[in-house]
């Protein structure tokens, strides 16, 4: 009985090992028919079995299916009067692109064995490197409609076959023209935001630092690396990222700065601060900017104890710019901070002749602050709690007690 399962047993490997060939000549039918998917379900087995898997032939075939499907959709997009692919298939027949190149590198080294003679005649490398080459922009393509559908990962990896094509031994340099530098660093600035919105903090600094090695340096590419430091807190290159951001764009955009100062904060480094708001102040476009780097300037006077320094610069910032809610609200919390470190110990003179009126002063900022920006949801609440304050602790009347309704209902 032992030998009729073993004998069964080896009949099964053989027909296994016949079975195997024969699929893929069924699955080379079926790409020549243009019936992609079908073909591409079809090779699935040879691509695991020990006697086709390390041969050329099934790869080949699943590059040339999927690269068959890319096409199809692609000829579809340009068809008059032919159904308009959606986004999800747009973004299918970008998968299968990349896909397509996966399969043929597979390929190619295994196409490249020495035959039963010890020969090397490979049979379709050529012309694999040729359709590598000939897709470099197809790749670029293929990047956006998975980034429209938000496949962050896929589009990372599709436009990440189009920045490092050119050096991709892979592709006939003969088959494709390569962009601009300028251009490519673009498409890695797209990599970088694609990376950081999959939280995959460390390949979007790699992709900011590749975007402007290569020329490229719009403000948000700035902006994305700013960012992509501080959540790997990569310091040197967050402080790199702020400097030149400021140099480049200070003068309309007070972000960059922004990091600088955060920078030198963390170390106490006032002098470094100072020096920083300067150089802005130097080169600031208009008053808007004025405004808020008298605004950061006040931060930092009251980081190092220097109160009445810091209400100074914001009575300038909003002097400069009326409409600067933030500087009315840092005036706001500045008063009812002094009013707060007095309250304990002041006398009723005190009370009722400096604190009422400094009070009443922050309750002014408060209101105004509100006024120009009401999406500030916790302010009411604040405002609330001041006016109830001069009327339970300071016995001010009805008047007091009815605003502190009012705002209590914000």
């Amino acid at each position: 009985m032992k030998k009729i399962s073993l004998i069964a047993l080896g009949l099964v490997a053989g027909l296994s090992a016949v079975a195997q060939p024969n699929v893929v000549k069924e699955a080379e039918g079926l790409v020549k028919g243009k019936k992609f998917d079908q073909a591409l379900e079809t090779v699935k087995p040879a691509l695991t079995d020990p006697s086709t898997m390390n041969t050329a032939k099934p790869w080949y075939l699943v590059g040339k299916a999927n690269l068959g499907i890319w096409d199809d959709v692609q000829v579809r997009s340009i068809t008059p009067g032919a159904a308009q692919p959606t986004p999800e298939e747009l973004a299918a027949a970008s998968r299968a692109l990349v896909e397509a190149y996966n399969a043929y590198v597979k390929a190619m080294p295994l196409d490249q064995l020495p035959d039963e003679k010890g020969k090397v005649k490979p049979k379709h490398t050529k012309e694999m490197r040729k359709s590598i080459g000939e897709n470099y922009r197809s790749y670029l393509n293929a990047g956006l409609n998975l980034y429209n559908v938000q496949d962050y990962p896929g589009a990372y990896a599709a436009w990440d076959l189009y920045v490092n094509l050119p050096n991709d031994e892979n592709a006939d340099p003969k088959a494709f023209v390569a962009d601009a530098d300028s251009t490519v660093g673009e498409i890695a600035y797209y990599q970088a935001l694609a990376a950081f919105f999959n939280k995959d903090f460390e390949n979007a600094l790699n992709k900011v630092q590749k975007a402007i090695g290569l020329g490229y340096e719009a403000k948000n590419v700035y902006l994305v690396g700013l960012e992509a430091a501080d959540a790997t807190k990569t310091t040197a290159a967050a402080s790199e990222f702020a400097r030149k951001g400021n140099v480049k764009y200070g003068a309309d955009d007070i972000s960059f700065l922004a990091g600088i100062i955060n920078s030198e904060l963390a170390k106490d480094n006032y002098p470094a601060c100072y020096e920083a708001i300067g150089e802005s102040f130097s080169v600031a476009a208009n008053d808007s900017i004025k405004s808020l780097l008298y605004n950061v300037k006040a931060i930092v006077n009251e980081r190092e104890g220097k109160i009445e320094d810091a209400k100074s610069n914001l009575s300038e910032s909003i002097k400069l710019a009326p409409q600067n809610a933030k500087s009315y609200f840092d005036m706001g919390r500045l008063i009812q901070n002094e009013v707060a470190a007095m309250e304990d110990t002041a006398d009723d003179a005190t009370r009722l002749n400096v604190l009422v009126p400094k009070i009443k002063d922050a309750i002014s900022y408060y209101e105004k602050s509100y006024e120009l920006d009401d999406t500030q949801s916790s302010l009411p609440q604040y405002i609330y709690r001041l006016y109830y304050g001069l009327d339970q602790n300071y016995h001010l009347g009805q008047e007091y007690a009815d605003k502190a309704e009012y705002w209590k209902n914000m």
